[in-house]
């Protein structure tokens, strides 16, 4: 089948250390891509597959379907479970830190890899600010 073959290709090359971009990857790739499939969850578990490994084989259609779902997953639609200050999705730099503080301030001085997590989303939230000033930006 066309998976099994891609799966023969993808595995030989990891097998071999290379990364995803050699040649014969890359026809497996546009091999599985290229596939009609009974099963249109099939299709886009493909899709997200390479989107993740090699966005740059996607069409323009594709590429916008997944930034779309991506989107969706990221900043839920207003008026959800995910939606905090001012109706807005997400959380604004401040809650972000707000809720890192109050999860430490939470948590046992023993809980070393719940510590060492917080500690890794403050920075890279630290870093986010940095990278995209926070007029307006949500996290």
């Amino acid at each position: 089948s066309p998976l099994d073959a891609f799966n023969r290709a993808l595995d030989q090359a990891l097998d071999q250390k290379s990364p995803l971009q050699t040649e014969k990857v890359t026809a497996a790739f546009s091999r599985l891509m290229g596939q009609a499939w009974q099963d249109a969850r099939v299709q886009t578990l493909v899709l997200r597959f390479i989107a993740r490994a090699r966005p740059e084989l996607l069409k323009a259609a594709e590429l916008a379907q997944w930034q779309a779902w991506v989107q969706t997953c990221l900043y839920p639609a207003p008026n959800t479970q995910n939606t905090h200050q001012g109706g807005r999705p997400g959380l604004s730099f401040a809650e972000f830190f707000a809720a890192i503080d109050a999860l430490q301030a939470g948590s046992e001085p023993a809980a070393f890899a719940e510590q060492t997590l917080l500690a890794e989303l403050r920075a890279w939230g630290l870093n986010h600010a940095r990278l995209h000033p926070p007029e307006g930006r949500r996290v």
